[in-house]
C-alpha cells in the first residue's frame, strides 16, 4: 500500500489541496462558496497537476483532496498518481454522493489509504436539510460502506453536530443505520 517511510518524510505535516469548486450538493454551511454558485472557475487540469507535482516535490507527510466534491474533479486519479511517489499518504473528503463501488475500488487502486465522509445528523431529514439535497445521508452511509468493503481502513466520519454522543448516539447511530464498520 505504502511503501514510504514516515521517517524521511521531509516537509509539512499536511497540505490541503481543493481540487475543485464543483459541487453536487447545496450545503447550508458551505465555506468556500463551491457548486452552482462559485464565484470562480476551476483551473485547468494541467496545472492542477503542476500544482500537485510542487507539493509532491515538498515530500510532505498528507495531502488531503477536498473540495468542492473531490470526486467531481475530472483528472482526480491522476492528481493522485502525481501525488503518491512522495507524499506518506494521500487522503480525500467527500460528501458521498458519487461514491459508489466501483469509485472506492479504484481509490484504493490508487493508494488513498484514508478517506472522511461528513454525516451531519443521527437522522436523514437532519443531514439532508443542512445538504440541501434528499437522499444524501442514505449516500454518506452507503460511502463509508463501499470505502471500508473496497479495503480503505481509515474512513472518518466527520459531523458538524456540536455533541454527535448526546445528540443521536455517536458511533452506535452508525451502526444502527447499517453502518457496521467505522475506523
Amino acid at each position: 500500500m505504502n511503501n514510504l517511510d514516515y521517517t524521511y518524510v521531509s516537509g509539512p505535516g499536511m497540505v490541503a489541496m481543493d481540487v475543485t469548486t464543483k459541487c453536487n450538493l447545496k450545503c447550508v454551511h458551505c465555506f468556500n462558496d463551491s457548486g452552482d454558485s462559485a464565484p470562480f472557475v476551476d483551473t485547468s487540469p494541467e496545472v492542477k497537476l503542476n500544482i500537485a507535482k510542487q507539493v509532491a516535490e515538498l515530500h510532505p507527510m498528507n495531502v488531503c483532496m477536498c473540495g468542492g466534491e473531490t470526486l467531481c474533479c475530472p483528472n482526480l486519479y491522476d492528481i493522485i498518481d502525481v501525488l503518491r511517489p512522495n507524499v506518506a499518504t494521500v487522503s480525500i473528503v467527500s460528501n458521498g454522493m458519487l461514491l459508489t463501488k466501483e469509485v472506492a475500488k479504484k481509490l484504493k487502486e490508487h493508494g488513498i489509504a484514508l478517506a472522511q465522509i461528513s454525516l451531519d445528523g443521527h437522522e436523514a431529514w437532519i443531514h439532508d436539510s443542512f445538504r440541501g439535497v434528499h437522499g444524501s445521508f442514505e449516500k454518506a452511509k452507503s460511502a463509508v460502506r463501499n470505502l471500508v468493503e473496497a479495503g480503505i481502513k481509515k474512513v472518518y466520519v466527520g459531523s458538524r453536530d456540536p455533541n454527535p454522543l448526546v445528540n443521536g448516539g455517536g458511533v452506535s447511530v452508525l451502526v444502527k443505520n447499517g453502518i457496521e464498520v467505522v475506523q
